[in-house]
């Protein structure tokens, strides 16, 4: 077992001297990339490339299926069904047309026309009235071209079980991002029953850069299993995401002059992630947003997340605006877990309420590790204290989040394989 930069800052913070957890993960932090690489499809010509799968609402019966091709005309077309055909279309019970397909922003229009740029196509197709707990399999297929057959699975709409990744910050760190992405389609050909994946925000250094979400959506490839299953994603919009292009890789729909980033995801009964968005005011139509979602969903579900990019208890940066906004509507309403990112460590408060200590309060975890370059968390700042309980550190890694009806636990698994924190929480209503 390898020790990590994180359990280096833990032993100097705690005074542990032995790692005591089980290394159950794989190692991949020394993988082989060129070969890992060669499972990324190249964008070419109409070839369905770049596949992902996002959720915003009932994770149990929609979901937008979403590609690139190089080649912008023609026809893109979903076919999907519940068996498998092997990729024979004409077997597939549903077609659907992509509602919406376009020219990824970012080349001057002359550029476009004559082809200089490399500019792809955005495709998406959304699907609703799906069956819960339900394998759907599926082939994209642009102008004639057909991708290999895949799969994903709805959420049930009712359940005893719920695993989800959390994770955020993939922007700079090329090498570790694509490492860290093998990591999750490794976790979940091991483990099936993880369902999907919550991205923080942060994916790319420059939202505006083409370039740059060019190579994380073909990287984004690595978390698909070797039997072609995706993984869905719930995902926030984080400060480097700024610019029209995060709307097109993730089809969010302008609400008239205006994008609407905050949105909920539920999983059944048993859980709902309420997504918000700290790169505007948190006043005003975002937090009668947040109330009604927390007034409707916590009646509602036996977990109750909030998901967001900057940090409100931030173990490294300071105390966003929105903190006085959002935090009083989360102890209101009971939230379970905050799930954040932007700080680039690790980082699980102690559970606060009243901005102290309190065994009723919110937990906040995360601060993101999906390739970003990793910062030390500060050791001053009372809900991060290691003594009290909460946990600190850095190094790439993902959080895994498996429920119950009576528990929730959280790993945090470093790139490495090493779980070097979990904590355990009991359902409190």
């Amino acid at each position: 077992m390898k020790t990590t930069t994180l359990w280096v800052l833990k032993l100097s913070l705690c005074g542990i001297a032995s790692l005591a957890l089980a290394d159950e993960y794989g190692d991949y932090s020394e993988i082989d990339l060129e070969k890992v690489h060669q499972r990324i499809t190249t964008l070419s010509g109409s070839t369905p490339a770049q596949w992902r799968i996002t959720v915003k609402e009932d994770a149990s019966t929609s979901a937008t299926v979403s590609w690139s091709t190089l080649e912008p005309e023609g026809e893109h077309v979903l076919y999907y069904g519940k068996k498998s055909t092997g990729g024979d279309l004409g077997r597939y019970d549903e077609k659907q047309e992509c509602q919406r397909s376009g020219l990824y922003t970012g080349a001057p229009l002359k550029d476009r026309k004559e082809k200089k740029s490399g500019l792809a196509s955005y495709h998406h197709a959304a699907l609703s009235g799906l069956e819960p707990d339900t394998t759907y399999f599926l082939t994209m297929v642009s102008n004639g071209v057909a991708s290999r057959e895949f799969h994903f699975r709805t959420a049930p709409a009712k359940t005893e079980q719920l695993i989800l990744i959390h994770g955020g910050d993939s922007r700079s760190g090329i090498t570790a991002r694509s490492k860290v992405n093998y990591m999750i389609g490794q976790m979940v050909e091991q483990n099936p029953e993880i369902w999907g994946f919550v991205h923080g925000g942060d994916y790319i250094v420059s939202g505006k850069s083409y370039s740059q979400w060019k190579a994380w959506l073909s990287q984004h490839e690595l978390t698909t299993t070797s039997q072609n299953r995706i993984i869905p994603m719930v995902v926030a919009k984080g400060n480097h995401d700024g610019g029209p292009l995060y709307g097109e890789v993730f089809d969010f729909i302008a609400d008239g002059d205006k994008q609407v980033y905050y949105y909920n995801t539920t999983f059944g009964d048993l859980a709902s992630v309420i997504t918000l968005d700290t790169n505007i005011s948190g006043t005003g139509a975002q937090e009668e947003f947040l109330k009604a979602s927390l007034e409707k969903l916590r009646s509602e579900s036996k977990w109750l997340f909030t998901s967001y990019h900057r940090p409100l208890y931030p173990a490294v940066k300071n105390m966003p605006s929105q903190k006085k906004v959002f935090v009083p509507h989360f102890e209101k309403h009971n939230v379970d877990i905050a799930l954040e990112a932007d700080g680039h460590n690790i980082k699980r408060t102690v559970p606060i309420r009243d901005d102290k200590k309190d065994p009723t309060g919110v937990v906040y975890v995360g601060e993101g590790g999906l390739g970003v370059g990793q910062r030390t968390p500060k050791t001053d700042r009372w809900y991060t204290d290691t003594k009290e309980g909460a946990f600190i550190g850095k190094g790439h890694h993902v959080m895994l989040l498996t429920m119950d009806r009576d528990k929730l636990e959280i790993k945090t698994i470093m790139l490495t394989g090493d779980v070097v924190d979990t904590h355990v929480q009991k359902v409190r209503r």
